[in-house]
């Protein structure tokens, strides 16, 4: 197999000269001249797939153009990989008893796949369809393809390192201790909305008052206020959720760069923190300093070769409102309150199809940034996993030496072409 340096080191060359003289005096000592080199090269992963999204092999180098910042680039690298076996397993070693060892009897693969769990954007019940999935894909899953599974809550946790060994993937995720839902502190439970959605349409409920005369039930700027206060403690928790996703994604990313090849992150979460605006800036509701993680997040990972693959746990379930665990308070009595304009269910149903609209969006948006896939609206999940790691297996890898040796940080737009069909492609879509 090629092997390919992302980066090269400093070269130095010393050359020492030495000088004659007439005179029988010692030859003074030639400095040292030393040459430094500098080359910087990107490495681009691309994935393509025809119309059906069955894999494209056999391509060649000719076939792919390259463009950063509209200017094309020239190829220096190029390989195809293929998930295909490499050839028989070998035999495992014996080794003496008490005596263990992480080798492998299968070739290393091209690409790796990771499990992320993440209860921290993810409420309790999508949890555990989550977890019953995973174990579902693991019962009938084949040796061979390379698998690690973290979780995701407060902190970053270490479930299972890389092995092709699905029971062992099967045994760690079955322990008592990994697979317990957990309640997430930082998101709002469907029952909290719906409250807060009931108690919004009481207040604005229209009342009898004297002489026939109706008001509502609160004043307008009680109204208002309470609804400024649910905004700004929604925006909070926002914020402050998209800030540890991003950090917790930058571990993961620190973690995996250690390992070559492509990384597949497998990431199943509910809800997805808004985390970049527009490209015109006008996305309300995101913060600057979420925007900024977002941006680093995407270069650590991109420097790992990581491709994340965001999984909606929600799968294809009902609005909240319509769920039996939601009831409505006795005072919502009239017909008017509860579906009318501003009722319960108008500003229930709005507030939930706004936040999957931006999950939705955030999930493409790190899905095409990192040369991955979103998949929303799902309920088989265990067959999400097997897409993912059966799929992703084939790629091709392009490398360039950028036209532009100015590196002063400014992000870098890439685009990949490929010639011959009508092809779907998946790459990262640049660096800083």
């Amino acid at each position: 197999m090629k092997r390919f340096l992302c980066a090269t080191a400093l070269a130095a060359t010393s050359i020492a000269i030495p000088i004659s003289s007439q005179t029988n005096q010692p030859a003074a000592a030639a400095p040292e001249t030393t040459l430094h080199i500098t080359s910087r090269a990107v490495l681009v992963d691309v994935l393509v797939t025809d119309r059906d999204g069955r894999p494209v092999k056999g391509l060649k180098q000719d076939a792919f153009t390259i463009n950063e910042q509209g200017k094309p680039q020239t190829i220096s690298f190029f390989e195809e990989h293929t998930g295909a076996p490499q050839g028989p397993p070998k035999e495992i070693p014996k080794l003496p008893p008490n005596v263990f060892s992480n080798f492998s009897p299968f070739p290393d693969p091209p690409a790796v796949n990771i499990l992320l769990l993440d209860s921290l954007n993810t409420r309790m019940q999508s949890q555990s369809e989550v977890h019953k999935q995973a174990l579902k894909f693991l019962k009938t899953a084949k040796p061979g393809s390379r698998m690690a599974i973290f979780t995701m809550g407060l902190g970053l946790h270490f479930v299972q390192g890389f092995t092709d060994d699905p029971t062992l993937l099967l045994a760690a995720l079955n322990n008592r201790k990994n697979n317990e839902v957990q309640p997430s502190v930082m998101i709002k439970s469907q029952s909290e909305n719906n409250a807060e959605a009931n108690v919004l349409a009481m207040m604005a409920s229209a009342q009898s008052g004297g002489g026939g005369a109706t008001a509502t039930s609160a004043s307008p700027e009680m109204i208002a206020a309470l609804t400024n206060f649910l905004d700004e403690n929604a925006a909070s928790r926002t914020t402050g959720r998209g800030l540890l996703t991003m950090e917790l994604l930058q571990k993961l990313a620190t973690f995996l760069n250690g390992f070559p090849g492509r990384k597949n992150v497998i990431w199943f979460s509910e809800s997805f923190p808004l985390v970049r605006q527009n490209s015109d800036g006008t996305q309300p509701g995101v913060d600057s300093d979420v925007t900024s993680a977002f941006e680093k997040t995407m270069a650590m990972l991109a420097a790992a070769r990581v491709a994340l693959y965001p999984v909606d746990a929600r799968g294809a379930d009902a609005p909240g409102f319509y769920q039996a665990g939601n009831q409505l308070p006795s005072a919502l009595s009239s017909p008017s309150q509860i579906t009318g304009n501003g009722g319960a269910q108008v500003a229930g149903l709005q507030a939930e199809d706004s936040d999957r609209a931006l999950s939705r969006y955030t999930q493409e948006e790190m899905a095409k940034e990192t040369g991955g896939k979103a998949f929303i609206g799902t309920n088989g999940m265990a067959e999400v996993i097997d897409d993912i790691t059966s799929s992703s297996a084939d790629f091709y890898t392009v490398s360039y030496v950028p036209a532009n040796q100015k590196m002063d940080g400014a992000y870098r737009k890439i685009e990949v072409k490929v010639s011959g069909g009508h092809y779907n492609l998946s790459y990262r879509r640049g660096y800083p």
